[in-house]
């Protein structure tokens, strides 16, 4: 068997085991895309058709993602959730981006109605749908928006120019010219990985 294809394959069963547990059991979606952001696990899925990843059993899986629920053996499946995790795989492949910076224009919500229009369809439209959203707003604006945060509440918080921060929010400046410990101060007060926010 090809082992790319296998692990591949590993990776959307698993994904799709974590989306569907989470609904079955009533975990909010934002609950359960910040559980995946920050699973050692999935922080791993790169965009080489996750190849790298080590063998996780799906119970090892389940307690480690949803460590207060007690579960012995999962057997209810949703094609949609198949379908969303083969999506957001695609997009990790084809972007290089982690699952936040998807999560950030493509939660799981919006990855679900997607579903009703795109499953009969390849993944280039969805792909597309995702660079659609991902050049609209940056990742910083998001998050921004998200928290409500101003301009002025940022800049005080991180010491970063009023100036600076439009600039960023915007696209207007690249921060990976931003000094890092700016940098790591923008991250903690958006409350995002500094991998994701090298994606702005």
């Amino acid at each position: 068997m090809n082992s790319t294809y296998f692990n591949y394959q590993k990776c959307v069963n698993d994904l799709t085991l974590v989306l569907s547990v989470g609904n079955f059991y009533k975990f909010s979606p934002k609950v359960v895309e910040k559980r995946i952001v920050n699973s050692e696990y999935f922080s791993l899925f790169n965009n080489e058709l996750l190849d790298a990843q080590g063998y996780i059993s799906s119970s090892t899986l389940i307690k480690n993602i949803f460590p207060e629920i007690i579960i012995s053996d999962f057997k209810n499946t949703y094609i949609e959730f198949e379908w969303v995790a083969m999506m957001y795989l695609f997009l990790i492949d084809k972007t290089g981006f982690n699952f936040e910076t998807l999560f950030l224009c493509i939660n799981i919500e919006t990855a679900l109605q997607m579903f009703k229009i795109y499953h009969e369809m390849d993944f280039s439209a969805s792909y597309n749908r995702f660079k659609e959203l991902y050049n609209a707003k940056s990742i910083i604006k998001i998050k921004m928006n998200l928290l409500g945060l101003t301009n002025e509440e940022v800049s005080k918080q991180t010491s970063i120019s009023l100036s600076m921060i439009d600039a960023l929010k915007n696209r207007r400046r690249n921060i990976k010219k931003l000094e890092l410990e700016k940098a790591f101060k923008l991250s903690k007060i958006l409350d995002i990985k500094i991998e994701t926010m090298l994606n702005n």
